[in-house]
């Protein structure tokens, strides 16, 4: 678990994040959801004790990072993939990390097996594509078998097999039992594993919820097909979008549709509910919240 108490830290004059209070809980993939500038970084580091928050708290199992001896056993993290000495082979990387930790040698090449890169454990990183060292990444996460997982963009540069490995993965972890909290612009993808999301703008938290009822909160949109679709306008004014014999019908449910048509006698073909996507959501949910600021403003860009 991942719990955050008024968590708040300033740059300067610049305040990243704003009072925030949250909970991560286990057996569940958490989407960390904002646009660049809105505080998610800061809170990720705060959370790993990178940064110190200038009031409140951030604990993992309800212990600060920094107090932890070995932290890798407790919580796996993966914020820069190009944060590697590109003068290590991913063998010795991973095996410095566990002899800092306690982690048998052992331990290095099962991770670097399930993340593929065992016909390359002797590479150097410098040689290392953009997936590759991600997935290096990733292996550096699981080292220590940790009950708590926070990555951050896990699947740039990854190509669809990755992408796709890298979905299985935290579900399984997340099915375990264990703590997830996945940071991405990759929306469709974050839709797609994640059960339950937090939304962050302007460094204050504006959604916490599952991800299900985040989509429910949209405005109803209804795709509508027939040939009277004019005469359904007529009826519903601005809210009907029309194509051809195709209509969208927005802020209006299926079953009111289907009452006004009973009601002027207007026949329609097809009467279907189109279910909003988390970007839609999200979008509509940030938009007037949040201003690129400029550079002298803008402390932190993710």
């Amino acid at each position: 678990m991942i719990q955050a108490r008024n968590l708040t830290k300033f740059y300067g004059r610049t305040r990243a994040i704003d009072n925030l209070s949250f909970t991560v809980e286990p057996g569940r993939v958490t989407g960390f959801l904002g646009p660049n500038g809105s505080g998610k970084s800061t809170a990720m580091r705060c959370i790993l004790g990178l940064d110190t928050p200038t009031s409140g708290t951030a604990t993992v199992l309800g212990q600060d990072y920094r107090d932890l001896r070995f932290p890798l056993h407790t919580v796996g993290a993966l914020l820069d993939a190009s944060d590697v000495l590109g003068s290590r082979t991913a063998a010795y990387h991973l095996a410095f990390l566990a002899a800092s930790n306690g982690i048998p040698r052992t331990r290095v090449d099962e991770v670097l097996e399930r993340v593929g890169l065992a016909d390359v454990a002797g590479m150097r990183v410098k040689g290392f594509s953009l997936g590759m060292r991600q997935r290096l990444g990733v292996a550096a996460a699981l080292l220590g078998d940790p009950a708590v997982l926070i990555l951050d963009e896990p699947v740039n540069g990854l190509d669809t097999e990755g992408i796709r490995w890298i979905r299985q993965t935290l579900r399984a972890m997340a099915d375990e039992g264990r703590t997830v909290l996945l940071s991405s612009h990759m929306m469709s993808e974050t839709e797609l594993v994640a059960d339950h999301l937090l939304v962050i703008s302007r460094g204050k938290i504006v959604a916490d919820e599952p991800t299900a009822d985040f989509v429910a909160n949209a405005e109803p949109r209804v795709r509508v097909r027939g040939d009277e679709l004019t005469r359904l306008a007529a009826v519903l004014g601005d809210r009907i979008e029309i194509r051809g014999d195709t209509g969208t019908v927005r802020g209006v449910t299926a079953r009111e549709i289907w009452r006004l048509a009973a009601t002027h006698d207007i026949a329609l073909d097809e009467l279907t509910p189109v279910t909003a996507t988390v970007e839609e959501v999200f979008t509509r949910l940030v938009s007037g919240r949040h201003t690129f600021q400029d550079s002298e403003t803008l402390q932190e860009s993710a």
